[in-house]
């Protein structure tokens, strides 16, 4: 819990806002290089797939062809950072609007890890596509189940990071504004 109170302690308006911009700025970059890469080759990448299956992973892999599988790493290696950069802000974001109104003791601290398990999910995904792609033509069933599971947890952890920001955000615009006009009443 002290851990997380020194997370708590250290969000800035100011800090996230740089670390907004930043999120941003990469989501833009990394989608332009995965679009750049669909475009190319018309499949989808594994890291959006979130109907993948082990046969549907690798014939993936396969469509992408020789220099396809080949950007992809390049892609997947930005795509490390990536996760880092995500969890910064989930983490900064839920940081922030827990300090506004949840005391330091509260079990509600414990909320700020779901985007680190969200990074975690993610680097799991991306080392099971990378071992894919390094393995190719081989398959290995399993690199590419555990992927997929891992793509879905990404997702949802990412999700509920932001549902939880939002009603994060919810709860104390309303409690600062029911604050406000009972002060506004007396």
């Amino acid at each position: 819990m002290q851990a997380l109170n020194k997370i708590r302690n250290r969000v800035t308006g100011r800090k996230l806002i740089t670390v907004t911009v930043i999120f941003v700025v990469l989501i833009v970059v990394m989608n332009i290089l995965a679009a750049i890469l669909t475009q190319s080759t018309g499949v989808q990448l594994l890291d959006y797939a979130l109907d993948d299956t082990h046969s549907k992973g690798y014939e993936t892999i396969g469509k992408l062809g020789s220099d396809g599988r080949n950007f992809y790493l390049i892609l997947l290696s930005i795509d490390f950072l990536f996760p880092v950069v995500y969890m910064i802000f989930g983490v900064s974001l839920l940081g922030y609007l827990l300090n506004r109104f949840a005391t330091k003791d509260s079990l509600l601290n414990l909320l700020i890890l779901l985007p680190v398990l969200g990074m975690l999910c993610d680097w799991v995904e991306n080392v099971m596509i990378v071992s894919m792609i390094n393995i190719f033509p081989n398959e290995l069933p399993w690199l590419a189940d555990i992927g997929s599971v891992s793509t879905k947890l990404k997702f949802m952890f990412l999700g509920a990071t932001l549902l939880l920001a939002f009603v994060l955000w919810l709860v104390g615009f309303f409690k600062t504004r029911t604050g406000y006009l009972a002060k506004e009443q007396k």
